[in-house]
């Protein structure tokens, strides 16, 4: 009888053990995106905003804003200069920082998205892409 305690334990415990490892794998290969960096609107020198047929859109740069501050981070990774997804829309910001800052939207399996190329994938919260382009 002991030894089948010792045994239960002992499985119980090796399958923690395997649980917490494949956890620090999976975290290892799919890390979540880090933070958005943007420049606060009352920094922004210009702006562009565009779909992927070309066509340009105003949009409101707070709003925007809004959306960078609601992004939640994704596993997903960034891996090309443009999404895969189509339609999505192109938004480029110039700031006082002398930085260049490129942001792509899109829906995707009924949840919106910003993609920034090579830095990763932000689920959009409490927003819709469509409150920003009308």
């Amino acid at each position: 009888m002991k030894k089948s305690k010792i045994f239960v334990l002992a499985v119980l415990f090796l399958f923690v053990i395997a649980f917490v490892f494949g956890y620090f794998v999976y975290d290892s290969l799919f890390p979540l995106a880090k933070q958005i960096e943007s420049p606060h609107p009352d920094t922004v020198l210009s702006y562009s905003a565009k779909d992927s047929n070309n066509t340009a859109y105003m949009i409101d740069i707070y709003t925007f804003y809004d959306f960078i501050l609601n992004a939640k981070p994704t596993r997903i990774m960034s891996v090309n200069d443009y999404p895969d997804v189509r339609p999505y829309y192109e938004v480029c910001v110039s700031a006082t920082d002398n930085r260049f800052y490129r942001y792509f939207l899109y829906s995707s399996n009924g949840k919106d998205y910003i993609e920034i190329p090579y830095v990763g994938v932000y689920e959009i919260q409490n927003f819709k892409i469509n409150d920003l382009f009308r």
